[in-house]
């Protein structure tokens, strides 16, 4: 909050739901994002290596009411346009202009095949399009953000996150924000979780996966595991990183 008001809405899902709750809705429930603002956007690969812009977090989403994503992406506009020091009349325009959006998207996706709904996505090429139409000026980080994008790979996550020591990868110590389990205090483990429990949180894991993703994860096998402390909307959960090892030593993954 301190930051920005925008900047705060990435960690204030519930207190968005507690002042949605008594507005009015038409009554129709689908899966939230539960985090639609701006911030919650961006360029990244997918499974299949193509690059998209899209939601990038899901660590919110919940049953609820359709209108609470769009008023919570409708007031992010505004507080951003704000922020840029545009004045209320083009913020009401933007509001509006986002809401039509909406509304002739949701209107075309009735129109056709469940399975082009559910497989469609926004291109970072129709992005450029789009800042080449009316930002020309705006173009050059668009493209710094793609170029990210491109070197977040499983091989950039490895390079960060751990190192090769005694013929071996490992998770680097980076205390407090990233800790092997096997660094851990005994009291920390008996309160919070040892390798037994990553062991069966891998394995509930692996159960609902898909036929496709369940042969490729069974090439590995955990390594090792580590409590990590992760961005604003993960304060206070439990996170953990895992190092999957293959047969040889470049064959790994991280989780």
């Amino acid at each position: 909050m301190l930051e920005s008001p925008s900047a705060s809405m990435r960690g204030a899902a519930v207190l968005m739901a507690t002042d949605l709750v008594t507005t009015p809705v038409t009554g129709l429930h689908t899966q939230l994002c539960g985090d639609a603002h701006l911030l919650n956007f961006g360029i990244f690969a997918t499974p299949e290596h193509k690059l998209v812009f899209d939601i990038n977090d899901f660590d919110e989403t919940y049953p609820g009411s359709w209108e609470w994503d769009l008023k919570c992406l409708v007031t992010s506009v505004v507080l951003t346009g704000r922020e840029k020091g545009v004045g209320n009349e083009v913020n009401r325009e933007l509001a509006m202009v986002v809401n039509r959006c909406y509304q002739k998207s949701i209107a075309n996706f009735a129109l056709v095949p469940f399975l082009d709904v559910w497989y469609y996505d926004v291109e970072v090429d129709e992005i450029l399009e789009v800042f080449d139409r009316f930002s020309r000026k705006d173009r050059e980080s668009v493209q710094k953000v793609v170029k990210k994008a491109l070197y977040s790979t499983q091989e950039q996550t490895m390079e960060k996150l751990t190192e090769f020591v005694g013929r071996r990868w490992r998770i680097r110590n980076d205390s407090p924000f990233l800790v092997r389990l096997s660094e851990t205090v005994p009291e920390e483990q008996e309160a919070w979780i040892t390798e037994q429990h990553v062991e069966k949180l891998f394995k509930e894991y692996m159960h609902p996966l898909p036929e496709e993703k369940h042969q490729l994860v069974l090439h590995f096998r955990i390594s090792i595991g580590a409590l990590r402390i992760g961005g604003i909307g993960s304060i206070g959960t439990r996170c953990l990183v895992c190092l999957l090892e293959g047969t040889t030593k470049d064959d790994a993954l991280i989780l």
